[in-house]
């Protein structure tokens, strides 16, 4: 079936006097043109990686998310930072993050990240998900600062 097709029979079906099969019919139009919105805003939201070195970078990013989820989730074990172990965790999480804050100020030197315009490298840690593991970073390690 057709997009047309589809309006069309919705159209028509308008025209009947029985309430129930209108506001049926206006709940599928609804529902239609709201999932072919969302359809175009999730294609929007689609990032390609062209080239060598946007597919390097994204791997290294993946790999620092990778090693932060991990961290987090030791958050209540090194935050104490009693011994050695813990601090270099402690060391360890503050120097992803300062990677984060590196390739946002385009201070970063890693492979291939001149190749991306800010903005692209904001996207690129967004719909990775960064924010959300910092986030979560935070959260869990403030009951450390009661």
């Amino acid at each position: 079936m057709v997009e047309g097709d589809l309006v069309v029979i919705l159209m028509s079906l308008m025209k009947t006097t029985s309430a129930s099969l209108q506001e049926a019919v206006m709940d599928l139009f609804v529902r239609f043109f709201s999932q072919t919105k969302e359809l175009v805003h999730a294609a929007n939201q689609v990032q390609l990686l062209v080239g060598e070195q946007n597919v390097i970078l994204y791997n290294e990013v993946k790999t620092k998310i990778s090693s932060l989820r991990q961290l987090a989730e030791l958050s209540e074990i090194w935050l104490d930072l009693e011994d050695d172990q813990e601090i270099q965790q402690a060391t360890d999480v503050q120097n992803i993050l300062q990677y984060f804050i590196d390739m946002m100020k385009s201070q970063h030197t890693g492979v291939g990240i001149q190749s991306l315009p800010q903005r692209e490298r904001q996207r690129l840690l967004r719909n990775m998900d960064v924010h959300s593991v910092v986030v979560g970073l935070l959260r869990d390690g403030t009951h450390t600062l009661d």
